[in-house]
């Protein structure tokens, strides 16, 4: 028998829970999207925002996992400034045809 799911608390979401595996797994979560909705804008270019958010999310995920000091630190600001600017844009609702 295999092991048991683990149980997630209720209001858990499934990033939360799936982020605790560590950076590297969110990386690649992250270029997974971007490559599924890579081939959604090129049927749609209304999804070409969601492809460009993915973009700057890896690209900051390259840099937290830097080496460097300084290129860790821009990252966690320039993370925060984008978090700060889209919060109120998120939409739970494809764009429109």
């Amino acid at each position: 028998m295999g092991q048991p799911k683990p149980q997630h608390k209720q209001g858990d979401t499934p990033r939360a829970c799936g982020s605790a595996r560590g950076p590297a797994a969110h990386l690649a979560r992250l270029e997974a999207a971007r490559n599924k909705v890579a081939q959604l804008v090129i049927d749609n270019p209304r999804y070409s925002p969601i492809f460009q958010r993915l973009e700057r999310e890896i690209e900051l995920e390259h840099a937290k996992l830097s080496d460097d000091l300084l290129v860790r630190a821009r990252a966690v600001v320039a993370q925060n400034a984008m978090g700060e600017r889209s919060s109120a844009t998120i939409s739970n609702f494809p764009p429109e045809p």
